[in-house]
C-alpha cells in the first residue's frame, strides 16, 4: 500500500508495529493473503509475550477466515477474541456476522443486540464502523422472522443513525 511504503513497518520498533490492525483491514479489504503475511511477520517478528496479549490477534485470524469464507472458524477465532479483549463488547458484531454466514440468525441477532445494548469507552470508535450496519442487519432480521414493528423501529434508527444513538459512553 502507499503508506506502507511510504512509511515502511520497519521503520518503527517492532514492538509498535500494528501487525494485527493491519491484517484485519487487509482481511476485511479483500486481500487476506496479504493480511496472512502480516500475521505471519508478526509471529516472526513480535515478541511471544507481546503476541500473547494482543487479543486483535483473534479478530485478524477472524477477519482471514471470513475473507476465505471459512465462517466456523472465524466464528472461533471471535470467540477468543471476545475472551481475551478487555473491551467487553469489541468483537460482538464479528460474532455477529459470522453467525449470520452460517446461517444462525438468532444468534447474529443476540449479539447485534448486544453490541447495541453495550456502551463503554471503545463503542465511539466501534459506532463509526458499526452501528448503522448493525441497525440494518437487525431490521432484516426481524423482517425474515415476519415480525414488522420490530424491523420497523430498527430501520427507524438506521434512518437517524448519523444522529446520537445509542448508550452514552462510560
Amino acid at each position: 500500500t502507499p503508506a506502507l511504503a511510504t512509511h515502511p513497518l520497519s521503520t518503527r520498533e517492532r514492538t509498535e508495529r500494528p501487525y494485527s490492525r493491519l491484517a484485519v483491514g487487509y482481511a476485511i479489504a479483500g486481500k487476506p493473503d496479504e493480511a496472512q503475511r502480516m500475521m505471519t511477520e508478526y509471529a516472526r517478528v513480535v515478541p511471544a509475550g507481546m503476541r500473547a496479549s494482543d487479543a486483535d490477534r483473534y479478530a485478524a485470524a477472524g477477519q482471514i477466515a471470513m475473507a476465505r469464507g471459512r465462517f466456523a472458524e472465524a466464528l472461533s477465532s471471535f470467540q477468543s477474541e471476545a475472551d481475551e479483549n478487555i473491551c467487553a463488547n469489541c468483537a460482538a458484531v464479528d460474532l455477529a456476522q459470522a453467525f449470520m454466514k452460517l446461517g444462525h440468525q438468532d444468534s447474529a441477532r443476540v449479539y447485534y443486540e448486544r453490541y447495541l445494548g453495550v456502551g463503554g469507552p471503545f463503542r465511539v470508535y466501534a459506532d463509526a464502523h458499526n452501528l448503522a450496519a448493525s441497525y440494518q442487519r437487525l431490521g432484516e432480521n426481524y423482517v425474515a422472522e415476519g415480525d414488522r414493528k420490530q424491523a420497523s423501529g430498527y430501520d427507524e434508527k438506521l434512518a437517524g443513525a448519523g444522529e446520537s444513538e445509542g448508550p452514552e459512553p462510560v
